[in-house]
């Protein structure tokens, strides 16, 4: 949820009492900014590619903490290891199986979002 305010949010959230709800947009600075409607969507494409390298991270995080344990305490230190999207959802987690899902969910609305030759 966004809140359009005039002033300072604080002062506005003292005076009334009310809990602190979403996030709140000054629209008179946005409306200030000299991006242009390309530059908004390739910095959010940039975003949603830093959000699937996390849930991957994630992912291989939950695998190894649980189904991949005794695997993970194997393998010597230093051990550079290639993980793919068939080893994660093949590891027997439905958690990790969630993560990626939602991972290809973010990968296909950032392919959406940005014609091909943008990219």
């Amino acid at each position: 949820m966004y809140t359009k305010i005039k002033g300072d949010y604080d002062e506005f959230n003292t005076a009334c009492g009310a809990p602190r709800m979403g996030k709140v947009v000054n629209f008179s600075d946005m409306q200030n900014r000299q991006k242009d409607y390309k530059q908004l969507l390739l910095e959010l494409h940039e975003y949603l590619e830093e959000i699937e390298e996390e849930l991957i991270s994630r992912a291989v995080n939950i695998a190894i903490a649980d189904k991949w344990y005794n695997w993970d305490q194997s393998v010597p230190v230093g051990t550079r290891i290639s993980f793919d999207e068939q080893m994660l959802y093949g590891c027997g987690d439905e958690n990790v199986s969630v993560i990626l899902d939602l991972r290809n969910e973010v990968d296909e609305l950032r392919k959406r979002l940005m014609p091909t030759g943008n990219q």
